[in-house]
């Protein structure tokens, strides 16, 4: 009778040695892809939009804050605060645009990991503006109490920064939708409208957003408001967020649906 070789122990179908490591083994590949795929992210960032609506937004605070008189107002100092938040988000809607679009998608990187790699490069642009325009704001209300010989009232630092957050949040929203339609050659010239038409729809609408009084002589009631707008703008920001990861898919997902095979007479 012959001797059988011995056999090595195969590896068993599937994931049987746990969905853990396959799901780890994937992980790795996908760090590994985007770590290679990180200077060409950087190289190709639209930084000349993303800094020039960010010098815009600095410009309308810092002319703001060179006037005394009715444009240190708290009720328009605030106004012209979010009119240069509006500015800076304006850059975000350029974040996503990328002529290579088709191509990356060939990468084992998913496309929705490349723009969260885009929008973590630009976090070093985009917080120091914010915190930049948010200071000259509170030196020229400052200012404006000092000469109108009132107590020192600080702005609503958590409420606009949470509605800087939520603008960026809508112009990247517009990015995205733009960047899923048959018009996503024209990038940010098309979701820069839209992202300020979302913007101006949410502020201008009787929804409480954007509260002023809070700077003038705060109460309970006016205390309240700024909560609510803050946990309103807070919401904008995650749903904005989790709409523009559903439309950063890949457009060709959608024919990987397992095709039904037919019945065999």
């Amino acid at each position: 009778m012959p001797l059988s070789p011995p056999t090595a122990r195969r590896r068993p179908p599937g994931n049987a040695w746990g969905p853990h490591r396959a799901a780890d083994g994937r992980l790795g590949n996908r760090l590994r892809s985007l770590a290679q795929a990180g200077p060409y992210v950087a190289r190709t960032q639209p930084w000349a939009p993303l800094i020039g609506a960010a010098a815009m937004g600095l410009l309308v605070v810092t002319t703001m804050s060179l006037f005394t008189g009715p444009f240190q107002r708290p009720a328009v100092l605030v106004a012209g605060l979010r009119t240069a938040f509006a500015a800076t988000a304006l850059g975000m809607a350029f974040l996503l645009h990328d002529p290579a679009d088709d191509l990356l998608e060939t990468l084992p990187t998913p496309v929705r990991s490349l723009r969260a790699a885009r929008l973590l490069i630009t976090l070093p642009v985009l917080v120091p503006a914010g915190a930049a325009q948010l200071a000259l704001a509170g030196h020229a209300l400052a200012t404006d109490e000092a000469l109108q010989g009132l107590g020192h009232r600080p702005l609503a630092w958590p409420g606009l920064a949470i509605e800087l957050a939520g603008f960026c949040g809508l112009a990247l929203l517009a990015a995205a939708i733009v960047g899923r339609g048959r018009w996503r050659e024209l990038g940010g010239a098309l979701a820069g409208p839209l992202g300020l038409g979302l913007i101006a729809a949410l502020c201008l609408a009787p929804l409480g957003l954007t509260p002023t009084a809070y700077l003038l002589h705060p109460t309970r009631a006016d205390h309240g408001a700024w909560r609510i707008a803050e946990a309103a703008w807070a919401a904008v920001v995650v749903l904005s967020a989790a709409l523009a990861g559903c439309a950063s898919r890949d457009r060709w997902q959608r024919l990987a649906r397992r095709i039904p095979t037919p019945l065999r007479s």
